[in-house]
């Protein structure tokens, strides 16, 4: 008996033993920095357009992951730029500039940040309307370019523009979000159709509007 029982304290010692050989330690990586993707410490983005911007950490070993999701994001002036919870920046003036900046959970020091530069219209009358609207029965997108300070001319106006109809039982104009997945984060904005309806003559007006400038142009159109 008392062998038995020496015997099975000795092979419980044994699984003991062979537990403990085979338990491994977690291994963990230190974070050595973080970085807003795009890698310049000025970003120019043109004031009718959006930006989705893209976080990564960098760890010791030389490895890297993607953290936009899980950074915290901030802005120092939230006149110049609106932050969607999509992480989705949109300018709220025509003209000016404010800081994104990142920090990487609680640890102190690992941040970054980058100067949003906003490229505006050279001036309120340097859009146009380009839609070429005639006849009855057409269904079109409505659109309106415009020319930058930075010299870039005939440039699509996206965001920060709305369209009226003077008279929509000659041209009604309906929106529907558009969701642009071409980026690494979805990005959306309002896209504007018109559609003639009868023959007559009527105006369509598209606005523009930010902090600070507000400008419409009215063109009128003679639908056969």
């Amino acid at each position: 008996m008392k062998y038995i029982k020496k015997l099975s304290f000795i092979i419980i010692t044994l699984l003991l033993n062979s537990c403990g050989d085979n338990t491994t330690t977690p291994i963990t990586k230190d974070v050595s920095r973080i970085g807003i993707d795009n890698g310049s410490p000025i970003y120019k983005m043109y004031s009718t357009d959006l930006y989705s911007p893209g976080a990564t950490v960098y760890f010791d070993d030389n490895t890297s992951a993607t953290v936009t999701d899980k950074v915290n994001w901030a802005l120092s002036d939230f006149t110049m730029l609106y932050l969607s919870k999509d992480l989705t920046v949109l300018p709220l003036v025509n003209e000016g500039n404010s800081t994104l900046s990142i920090s990487y959970k609680s640890f102190k020091g690992i941040e970054d940040s980058l100067s949003v530069e906003i490229i505006g219209l050279d001036s309120n009358t340097s859009w146009d309307i380009i839609s070429d609207i005639n006849t009855t029965g057409q269904t079109l997108v409505l659109k309106a370019e415009g020319n930058f300070t930075d010299g870039n001319n005939s440039k699509t106006i996206i965001q920060n523009i709305s369209w009226t109809s003077s008279d929509t039982t000659v041209a009604s104009i309906s929106t529907a979000t558009i969701t642009d997945n071409t980026k690494s984060i979805n990005t959306t904005y309002t896209q504007y159709t018109l559609k003639t309806l009868i023959a007559g003559d009527v105006n369509i007006t598209a606005t523009l509007k930010f902090n600070d400038m507000n400008a419409s142009l009215t063109k009128h159109f003679t639908i056969y």
